[in-house]
């Protein structure tokens, strides 16, 4: 608080007087609000950020002497779900600091499935058909023998070697995951060629 003093004079007829009053400037109230974000399970934290709402006189975020540290409880282990992000620690000499907290959503990956129409062993030559689940999109790796569908959730293959065929499904939230199959090659079949057989009599 201040003290404020106010002299006032009487002229000729009044007795000159001194006044004095308290005067008290409240803090200007601040609000830091911690802005919601996502990540996808498995992945790293993101960085959190904050949104700060009273400063006056053209300050910003660097008139505070300490800045919010901003956290939760969640790590990059953590389930599919929703966590609380916190801000807490900010100082300021001039406001009445409070503080909104925050969403973080942790999104499910997908869980992959690939499934083979001909097994994991097959002739070579044979065409076989991988159809992968589990996502609303996939992209397949290159790999030898792909005939086509690499965009799409079926995968036409024709192996002429032991190969793996690899696909990234992502989901609605934007997650991926990836699986692999390995498609074992045999050597085709080679069917039996009659023979003629001649005797010595000519037979």
């Amino acid at each position: 608080s201040y003290t404020v003093t106010a002299n006032i004079s009487g002229g000729t007829v009044y007795q000159d007087q001194t006044l004095t009053a308290q005067l008290t400037i409240n803090k200007a109230p601040l609000t830091i609000t911690v802005t919601n974000t996502t990540m996808c399970q498995g992945n790293s934290l993101p960085i959190f950020t904050a949104s700060y709402t009273g400063f006056i006189a053209g300050e910003t975020e660097s008139s505070l002497s300490s800045k919010p540290t901003l956290s939760t409880t969640a790590n990059s282990a953590s389930p599919a779900g929703t966590y609380t992000i916190t801000a807490s620690g900010a100082v300021a000499n001039n406001y009445d600091i409070s503080y909104v907290n925050g969403t973080l959503t942790i999104n499910a990956i997908p869980v992959v499935v690939i499934t083979s129409d001909k097994g994991l062993s097959v002739a070579k030559g044979e065409t076989v058909t991988l159809t992968a689940t589990g996502g609303t999109s996939y992209q397949w790796s290159n790999a030898s023998g792909i005939v086509s569908g690499q965009n799409t959730a079926v995968l036409s293959v024709r192996p002429t070697a032991n190969t793996t065929y690899t696909v990234t499904a992502r989901n609605a939230t934007g997650c991926s995951s990836t699986q692999s199959i390995t498609i074992q090659v045999t050597e085709e079949a080679v069917a039996a060629k009659p023979t003629n057989i001649m005797s010595p009599n000519g037979d």
